[in-house]
């Protein structure tokens, strides 16, 4: 409590929602299961001896075994009073005075949404005290910051929950989208590429998805994103770009290079009257390109040391913000596309916690914010490293920053491989020509063993590490032009690329 107006935060508990949580749970050990789906931990039970109910008999059920009052009785303390009773009688009375199990995901909401009112609660009565006792060195927007940091951090913590829909309403909402076109309204957000849509087997982005695409450090993934970037905002849809590594100058000129043709490098060296890399028409064609591009949605943010909370603020206000305008033909603007570079910079909540479970509260975070903010939402993902000891280093799912685990709350993940980044790596450091060779083969682009192997020279291999709808394990390839640092189709001549 602050010093200058003490606050009871009692009113932010429900006492008789964690017994009617705990009860449930021991009464029918499967109700455990929707409860989980929905994020709850222990934690969220603000009486001790329930976070210590909980935690034991979620070890117990998860490992396939009876949670009830005799079998929990050994990992719980024995000498613990709760009231007139002892810990025993107290087991008993949870079961005697269960309601209904059917409940129990509406107890645990009801439990969770205690918790975040105390924690914002108590984070406001802190924040009090900092802005009427500011350090003088400081802004009051380094305050502020720091609180819309914690705010969205404590609303992360509720699953977007849904009025309850009717089996009717929901097929006639679908019947309708199926009959007036599955673009119509800006609902799903064009790809770039053709390749990306027979692999993920969809149209485009489905607003309400959250979709990872994971590659490693030199493999395109920031190309073939600018170009995910592009798409969208030419097609009328606003495009957010949270980025840890880049600032709107730097995107700005990568676009450039890839609607033109002509190279990054050329523009940075290029230096009037001394040395000259551009001539005239490249100049007007860059012009023009930056002319364009002013004219299309979309903001960068750098970002830097910010929480998942944080960032779904950011989001939350830009979303906002466009939602209010126009397209300069007078219709609003299509669905938004929000993309995270990348996820593993992201500030965890707790630093000292297992990297997947890290990776969970920050992947779940980014799907709760498409689902609210109506929204398609694209995390990046940098590879851990360990696909590097593999005799193919092709992607999978163990790649993913949090591993294996960290899929669930994606909708789909595309992955982005180069064999030739890989084999030149390796070549570096062969030790004899028996071994390039080997290495050469080993790296040859192929779609199987049976495959005709080709070089993989300027090639790219796409594929989907999971889809929501579909046949999984459909790879397709692209040209890489690493010049103009952007992706090609392979069934054109000339390149679509916008």
């Amino acid at each position: 409590m602050n010093a200058l107006t003490p606050i009871d935060f009692d009113g932010a508990v429900n006492i008789e929602a964690e017994q009617a949580l705990l009860g449930a749970i021991l009464v029918n050990n499967e109700a455990l299961a929707p409860v989980l789906e929905v994020g709850f931990e222990a934690r969220f039970f603000e009486e001790a001896i329930h976070r210590d109910i909980f935690t034991a008999a979620s070890s117990l059920i998860t490992s396939g075994r009876k949670a009830d009052p005799v079998t929990l009785r050994p990992f719980l303390p024995v000498d613990a009073e709760i009231g007139d009773t002892n810990l025993g009688g107290y087991l008993m009375r949870l079961c005697a005075e269960a309601v209904t199990v059917l409940h129990a995901r509406d107890y645990a909401l009801a439990v969770l949404d205690a918790y975040a009112a105390r924690v914002a609660a108590q984070t406001l009565d802190r924040y009090i005290e900092e802005f009427v006792r500011r350090d003088p060195a400081k802004g009051i927007t380094d305050i502020i910051s720091r609180l819309e940091d914690d705010l969205g951090g404590i609303r992360a913590l509720s699953p977007a929950m849904k009025a309850r829909e009717s089996m009717s309403g929901v097929m006639d909402a679908f019947l309708r989208r199926l009959n007036e076109g599955r673009t119509k309204g800006g609902r799903v957000i064009p790809f770039p590429l053709g390749e990306i849509a027979d692999v993920l087997q969809e149209d485009g982005f489905q607003v309400g998805n959250l979709y990872g695409l994971l590659g490693s450090s030199g493999e395109g993934k920031t190309s073939l994103m600018l170009q995910c970037v592009r798409a969208a905002a030419d097609a009328g849809n606003p495009v957010l770009l949270l980025s840890y590594d880049q600032t709107f100058e730097q995107v700005a000129r990568q676009m450039i290079s890839q609607q033109t043709g002509i190279s990054v490098s050329q523009m940075l060296r290029h230096n009037p009257g001394k040395s000259e890399t551009l001539n005239r028409k490249e100049i007007d064609l860059i012009t023009e390109a930056g002319v364009d591009l002013q004219e299309l949605p979309i903001q960068v943010r750098k970002l830097h040391n910010q929480k998942i909370g944080g960032i779904l603020s950011i989001a939350r206000n830009w979303t906002k913000t466009i939602r209010k305008g126009r397209q300069p033909n007078g219709e609003p603007w299509g669905s938004p596309l929000i993309i995270l570079d990348h996820n593993r910079k992201v500030t965890p909540e707790d630093p000292k916690a297992h990297e997947g479970r890290i990776a969970g509260a920050v992947n779940g975070a980014g799907k709760a914010m498409a689902e609210e903010l109506g929204a398609a939402v694209l995390f990046l993902n940098q590879r851990n490293g360990k696909g590097a000891d593999r005799y193919v280093p092709r992607p999978i799912a163990a790649d993913l920053f949090g591993g294996e685990q960290a899929r669930e709350d994606y909708d789909a993940i595309l992955y982005i491989y180069r064999p030739e980044r890989w084999r030149d790596e390796q070549l570096s450091v062969a030790k004899d020509q028996k071994q390039a060779d080997e290495i050469r083969r080993r790296f040859m682009l192929r779609s199987s063993w049976e495959d005709t192997p080709r070089d993989p020279e300027g090639m790219a291999e796409i594929g989907a590490i999971k889809v929501r709808y579909g046949a999984g394990g459909v790879r397709s390839e692209l040209k890489f032009e690493g010049r103009y640092t952007r992706y090609a189709s392979t069934r054109q001549t000339e390149p679509e690329l916008f």
